[in-house]
């Protein structure tokens, strides 16, 4: 059932509040708010990588420096015979302990 004269009174209602128009107008303004918010969510996943990213390379650096001190520990005594070691610290130097046994 077409009834014409409701038919003429949209197209002239729609013609007079700009009904087409607007609905582009808020179709365009949809467009730069989903845009928007995508360079944002953008930024923030940047911001998080990079975040992350510093915390790999901090655990990297604290891995070499443990690393290089274990090196140079080792290589200041620790691999060194058990006697060396006691000779060195001068244990039995001790004005307490003697070899004298009287």
């Amino acid at each position: 059932m077409d009834k014409p004269e409701l038919e003429r009174l949209y197209m002239r209602l729609a013609d007079e509040c700009e009904l087409k128009e607007r609905v582009e107008s808020l179709d365009r303004k949809l467009a730069v708010i989903g845009e928007a918010a995508k360079a944002l969510t953008d930024m923030i996943d940047t911001r998080r990588s990079l975040r992350l990213e510093w915390a790999i390379v901090m655990l990297i650096v604290f891995s070499i420096i443990i690393t290089l001190y274990a090196i140079f520990a080792r290589s200041n005594g620790a691999n060194r015979p058990l006697q060396t070691r006691i000779d060195r610290m001068k244990i039995f130097d001790t004005p307490w302990i003697s070899d004298d046994r009287g």
